[in-house]
């Protein structure tokens, strides 16, 4: 079965618990799976530099597809901006913190919705897989079917021929 992870930062060096889990159940999960984990090139939740090379790699058996972070965190206007949010603040304020400070996780859902054709093709296989299963089953049943009637048949004209032949 083909899974897909998607985590904010990951890697045996990065420090967080979700990235930390997400990584274990990877790697767990790959022993048996094809796993890919979609991710930034950044290293840590402060600045979100791009610290790691975009692109493919893997670590052990779980594929990793990095992506770059759209714009760094400029520090003073976020820790301000976050303050005023943990105050109380507008439901405007909210909107402008996300909109400026949350373009990682935007850049990886646009990312994810470039995978959802794929997705979509996936299931209508695996459908198409399952219903070929089932009408094979019910072919094997009918051909078991068919055999003891044949054995039966055969059963029955093999008394008839040893009685004509007594």
């Amino acid at each position: 079965m083909k899974l897909g992870f998607v985590v904010q930062r990951y890697g045996a060096d990065i420090a967080g618990g979700s990235e930390a889990h997400c990584r274990q159940l990877a790697q767990h999960l790959s022993a048996h799976h094809d796993i890919t984990v979609l991710t930034t090139c950044a290293r840590d939740y402060v600045s979100w530099e791009n610290a790691l090379p975009e692109g493919e790699s893997f670590d052990g058996r779980v594929r990793v597809l990095r992506f770059r972070v759209a714009r760094q965190r400029q520090m003073k206007p976020f820790a301000q901006l976050t303050d005023e949010i943990l105050e109380g603040a507008s439901r405007q304020q909210e909107e402008e913190w996300r909109v400026k400070y949350d373009g990682t996780v935007a850049e990886l859902q646009l990312q994810t919705q470039s995978i959802e054709p794929y997705k979509q093709k996936l299931a209508r296989a695996e459908n198409e897989r399952d219903e070929a299963k089932l009408a094979s089953a019910e072919s094997a049943r009918q051909v078991q079917s068919l055999e003891k009637k044949l054995q039966e048949a055969t059963s029955f004209l093999n008394d008839w021929k040893n009685r004509l032949a007594a």
